[in-house]
């Protein structure tokens, strides 16, 4: 596959902020989220806010089965160029946080989501899925650093809110790395 830099490009793909569209451009940070992820050659994953699909590739390489959702149908030319030669991989091109979440698991079945999230839609999607959800095994999410503490927060501390309740509810949350701005394409102004 090319440089993503120059596939974008050659697309004339413009980012947009209104989508908080960062896409991972280190393989090994890539290689690093499937792995922690958990998923294996049985699975199925979810990826939401695909962007230029090179999470979607490193997941379709271990995944039976990966639907990779954008908001953003201008990508379509860049995910074909980018997923090319992938069976296992439906591009959805579909607001996730609009979805009839039931009706797409009765569809899919069990799966993982797995993702580098739009930052501004991390709370919103994360509250959806703990609370529409009743087929998804885990969620391993890239987030600004600010709201993985919150995700995180012990109680009685600033960062404990509404969302840390939830999540420590329906199950348990994790910090596994931090990623650095250098990472990305467009480079964010916060660390992940």
């Amino acid at each position: 596959m090319e440089d993503l830099r120059t596939t974008l490009i050659k697309h004339g793909f413009r980012f947009k902020k209104q989508f908080g569209q960062n896409f991972i451009s280190d393989t090994n940070l890539l290689k690093s989220i499937v792995a922690a992820s958990g998923i294996g050659g049985e699975d199925t994953a979810v990826e939401i806010g695909c962007g230029a699909g090179t999470l979607t590739r490193a997941l379709a390489e271990v995944a039976k089965r990966v639907y990779a959702f954008d908001i953003d149908a201008d990508l379509k030319p860049v995910l074909a160029e980018t997923l090319s030669g992938l069976d296992n991989v439906e591009v959805i091109f579909r607001d996730f946080n609009k979805l009839d979440l039931p009706a797409f698991e009765r569809e899919i079945g069990a799966y993982t989501v797995v993702a580098n999230l739009p930052y501004y839609i991390t709370t919103p999607l994360v509250t959806k899925l703990l609370e529409e959800s009743e087929l998804c095994k885990g969620i391993s999410v890239m987030v600004q650093e600010e709201v993985a503490e919150r995700f995180c927060a012990r109680e009685n501390t600033p960062e404990y809110g509404a969302i840390t309740a939830a999540v420590g509810y329906f199950g348990r949350a994790e910090k596994l790395f931090i990623v650095s701005p250098g990472s990305f394409l467009p480079a964010p102004s916060v660390e992940s």
